[in-house]
Formats: C-alpha cells, sequence, structure tokens
C-alpha cells in the first residue's frame, strides 16, 4: 500500500511540477509550474508548421528559440526534447518511413530517439487529460536541460486514513509541502498546439 502511495504522490508531484498555475483551482493552483515560468513559447501555424514542413520543423523552431547564450555556454550537448506521445510517434512514424537501415531500425526496435544528437524523451504526463484541460492547451515539446528543472520538498510525506465503514473501503489522504520552479525561465522552450492539431499527428 505505501508503495503504491509513493506513486501516486509521485505522479501528482510531477503534474503539479509541470501544470502549476496560481490561476486556477483545485491540485494545479498551489504554486506556478514549469510551463507557467517558461517565458519562450512557440506555436503551431505561426512560429512552427508540422503540417506542411513535418514534425522536424517543431524541433528546429524550439532549437532556434533558444537564446543564444545557452549555446554560447556549451549546453547543447546536455539539453532534451520532453515529448507527449503524439509527438513521439510522429518523429517516430518520420523516421520509419524513411527507407534507410535507421527506418528499419525505428519500427523494429525501442532505441532511443535522437534529433540532431538531443534524445527526445516521451513524458506521460505530457498525456495527462487533466494537466492539458488546466493548461488549455497541448505541452507539444519541451526543450532544456533537465538540471534547470527545479523542485523541492519541505518535509515528510504525512498520511491519513480515513474508514468509510458503511461502504467497506479505507481512504488516504496524503499531505506533503512541495514546490516547483526554473533555474532559468528562458531556458526553456514550450511548443504549444491545441488538442486538434496534437491528433492529427496521430
Amino acid at each position: 500500500l505505501l508503495s503504491m502511495m509513493g506513486e501516486a504522490v509521485g505522479v501528482d508531484l510531477e503534474a503539479l511540477a509541470v501544470y502549476g498555475d496560481t490561476t486556477k483551482t483545485g491540485l494545479f493552483g498551489v504554486t506556478n509550474g514549469w510551463l507557467k515560468g517558461a517565458t519562450n513559447h512557440i506555436v503551431q501555424g505561426t512560429d512552427y508548421d508540422v503540417t506542411t514542413k513535418g514534425i522536424v520543423d517543431l524541433f528546429n523552431q524550439a532549437l532556434y528559440k533558444l537564446p543564444e547564450a545557452y549555446r554560447q555556454a556549451n549546453l547543447m550537448k546536455d539539453l532534451v526534447f520532453y515529448v507527449p506521445f503524439e509527438v513521439y510517434e510522429a518523429y517516430r512514424n518520420f523516421l520509419i518511413d524513411r527507407e534507410t537501415g535507421l527506418g528499419d531500425s525505428s519500427l523494429l526496435n525501442a532505441d532511443e530517439l535522437k534529433y540532431k544528437g538531443i534524445p527526445v524523451k516521451y513524458a506521460p504526463v505530457l498525456d495527462a487529460a487533466d494537466g492539458r484541460t488546466s493548461y488549455g492547451k497541448v505541452a507539444g515539446c519541451v526543450l532544456t536541460v533537465p538540471e534547470f528543472l527545479w523542485y523541492g520538498v519541505w518535509r515528510d510525506l504525512s498520511i491519513e486514513p480515513n474508514r468509510v465503514v458503511a461502504e467497506e473501503k479505507t481512504e488516504y489522504f496524503y499531505r506533503i509541502r512541495c514546490d516547483a520552479s526554473l533555474q532559468w525561465t528562458d531556458a526553456i522552450v514550450v511548443a504549444d498546439m491545441t488538442a486538434a492539431q496534437a491528433a492529427a499527428l496521430l
């Protein structure tokens, strides 16, 4: 039970760190998260166009949006693209369609995807329906250095049971003090798209 609770708390903390927005209510209204704190947002259809130019245009434009100072600081090797399922599949299918050994490998194997040497990682939290609803759009790509994404837990987790005798069940509530922030607000590039645009990638 404690193991399952720990996993569930981890999922909640990750979602809060990503989607937190103090203008919202409920879980996401506790603090401002990484998407809210990022100052570099690009929008599908104006800043990039995967419909006519392909999925790689998303990655290219996110790279171009990264401030020059971070490229000069030799941080390119530390960057990661975090993407939802739609973008991950679109890029894998793009590679599969290539009539090369790389296309065969992408179809047959579960190798780590990369673009221009930068890992492209599937982040399940970017698929979260409640997170997308709160955010109002889909974060189609988050480009950053992982170490720039900060979060902290200020005190130990406490768990309180609530026995519901009439229903023969026990509910468990947890309490934790936590927060999330960015080391540099301009060192994260978020590519936004609508739910319809994301669905069209599949």
